[in-house]
C-alpha cells in the first residue's frame, strides 16, 4: 500500500515537473526498476550472508538475479525502443538460464540426480491400459 502511495506521489510530481508528457513512462519505469533492484539486492544478499549450502544457494542467487535484470532491461527498452530487440535477446537468454537453474535446484533439493533415478527405478508403477 505504501509503495502504491509513493508511486502515485512520484507520478503526480512528474506530471508537474516534466514538460513533455511522453517522458512520464520513463520516469515511472525508472522509479519502479530502481525500487525493484534495491529490494531484490537485499533478498540476494540474504542467502549469501550465511553461505552453508553452496550447491543450493548459488542456484537461488542466480534465480533471484532475474528480477534486477528484467527491471533494467524493461526500463532501458522504454528509454531506447530501437534497442529493445537486442535487449530482449539478453532477457530471454537469462530467462532460459534461470529456468535451467530452477530445475537444477529442484534436483539438488531432491537429493541429486542419482537419488532421483534410484527413487524412480524402485517405485513400481501400475500399467497403463492402451
Amino acid at each position: 500500500c505504501a509503495v502504491v502511495g509513493v508511486l502515485l506521489f512520484a507520478l503526480a510530481i512528474t506530471k508537474h515537473m516534466v514538460r513533455n508528457q511522453h517522458d512520464v513512462p520513463a520516469y515511472v519505469g525508472g522509479y519502479c526498476a530502481i525500487f525493484a533492484c534495491v529490494l531484490s539486492f537485499f533478498q540476494i544478499l540474504e542467502p549469501l550472508s550465511c553461505f552453508t549450502d553452496a550447491e543450493c544457494q548459488t542456484k537461488i542467487v542466480r534465480i533471484l538475479f532475474m528480477v534486477p535484470l528484467y527491471a533494467m532491461v524493461s526500463w532501458l527498452s522504454i528509454l531506447n525502443p530501437s534497442a529493445s530487440e537486442y535487449l530482449a535477446v539478453v532477457r530471454d537468454t537469462y530467462e532460459a538460464y534461470a529456468i535451467y537453474n530452477f530445475f537444477s535446484l529442484m534436483w539438488a533439493l531432491m537429493g541429486g540426480v542419482d537419488a532421483l533415478y534410484r527413487t524412480l527405478m524402485i517405485e513400481e508403477r501400475p500399467s497403463i491400459p492402451h
